[in-house]
């Protein structure tokens, strides 16, 4: 850069930018030599096509980030409640390029095919091809983003996109514009999308986070604040497990499903954590156990993506083969597992954010940790609620099952995860 060394801040995101996991495109586009010339058209395409990517919730000289505006409601009622100083606009990346007027876009069509042309031919020879192509977009983006931002005399972002891979640059974008950011990562590790941030403020959502924090702090995650806010969607759900009674039935189970097998079916990208191969063993320890204890009863929780329609007999079918000769039920409701909490005494899954939502509300919860080496950290009490064979998870639910919700989040040490140690609920 500029014939001189990266800082370390330089560094990281670097390697964010080049190397870390993108679902902005499919894991098929790394054999795909044309793939730069695609996303050069796809981002013209976007530019010429009009939007508005700005919409006012308060009087702030602060922004929301996000993917769109399907996440405008959760977002601005979240931080209008929790962080209501940061009220002000919300804006959404995916409108950005179509912002502006028809010449501004036609400009911006023309500039960037002149600048990005011999990038998106850089794609067809090189092996990170999928996130150099994504540059093209990310770039301009970052570009018209700031326009926006010193033409709405917005001062702080809060980003929600903390998990795609240009947030780190884009941060150190704005910092150079002196535009502040705060990160706000969804409540999961953050080693799978998360585990290089740079920002000037992070607010985490799970205590599980704070121990990674304390693992990465000055390494890979730079910052100069830590806040402890309530998880992304905590204000859609959490008031009614504040003011009802939390028993569920005995004997009951509960699987968070992510989706794994329908993800690699239609080619999504491989983030590393091989969670087909874990959701499968831990159905098959499942399934073992509840030949084994007919007095269980299960109810599969399946992810919005195998709800749709079309996908019915496929999905039914999947889980028949998988859990085959034991009797279970299907959640197929329109309705969020989040809100359903009560419905089960105890809940397994693979990997899931509902897990630490869950945790959160305060309900008996366990995790499938099958050869992830990394997690959890070793001096973590979430090592408490593992289990990674058929062994562990007998044990781990016959045993669980004896206690009450605050038994369980007491012999194990998880009271931290609870609603009611958040400063938020303090007040």
């Amino acid at each position: 850069m500029n014939g001189r060394d990266l800082t370390l801040q330089e560094r990281l995101a670097r390697e964010s930018l080049l190397n870390f996991p993108t679902y902005r495109l499919p894991e098929s586009s790394k054999h795909d030599k044309l793939i730069g010339f695609k996303v050069l058209y796809r981002t013209t395409k976007r530019i010429l096509k009009s939007s508005n990517a700005c919409r006012k919730f308060g009087k702030n000289s602060c922004c929301i980030l996000d993917g769109g505006f399907r996440f405008y409601e959760v977002d601005t009622e979240y931080i209008s409640k929790v962080a209501p100083q940061y009220s002000g606009w919300f804006i959404a990346k995916e409108d950005i390029l179509g912002n502006g007027s028809m010449m501004v876009r036609i400009t911006n069509m023309l500039l960037t095919i002149a600048f990005y042309s011999p990038l998106a031919l850089k794609c067809f020879f090189n092996s990170k091809r999928k996130n150099i192509a994504l540059i093209i977009s990310e770039a301009l983006e970052a570009n018209l983003l700031l326009r926006v931002l010193k033409k709405l005399e917005i001062n702080l972002v809060v980003d929600y996109l903390n998990y795609e891979k240009d947030s780190n640059a884009l941060y150190l974008y704005l910092q150079k514009n002196e535009i502040k950011v705060i990160k706000f990562p969804s409540p999961g590790p953050l080693m799978t999308h998360n585990r290089i941030l740079l920002s000037d403020e992070l607010s985490l959502s799970a205590h599980y986070q704070f121990e990674e924090y304390e693992k990465l702090k000055n390494q890979s995650i730079l910052v100069e604040k830590v806040n402890k806010w309530p998880p992304e969607n905590a204000m859609t759900y959490i008031n009614k497990y504040i003011n009802e009674e939390k028993k569920a039935p005995l004997n009951t189970l509960g699987y968070y499903s992510h989706g794994s097998w329908l993800r690699k079916e239609e080619g999504h990208s491989d983030d590393g954590l091989d969670l087909y191969s874990q959701e499968k063993r831990l159905l098959l320890d499942l399934s073992q156990f509840l030949q084994k204890n007919k007095e269980y009863q299960l109810t599969i929780y399946l992810h919005p993506k195998e709800k749709r329609k079309e996908l019915q007999q496929e999905m039914e079918s999947f889980y028949k083969i998988q859990l085959k000769g034991v009797n279970f039920s299907l959640f197929k409701d329109n309705i969020k597992t989040s809100d359903v909490f009560s419905q089960v005494d105890v809940a397994l899954a693979a990997f899931s954010t509902v897990i630490y939502e869950r945790l959160f509300c305060g309900y008996k919860t366990l995790i499938g940790n099958y050869g992830k080496s990394e997690f959890p950290i070793p001096e973590s009490t979430l090592n408490n609620i593992c289990f990674g064979n058929f062994t562990e998870l007998s044990e781990q639910v016959e045993k669980i099952s004896k206690l009450d919700n605050d038994g369980f989040f007491k012999k194990n040490k998880l009271e931290g995860y609870k609603y009611d140690t958040y400063p938020f609920f303090k007040n």
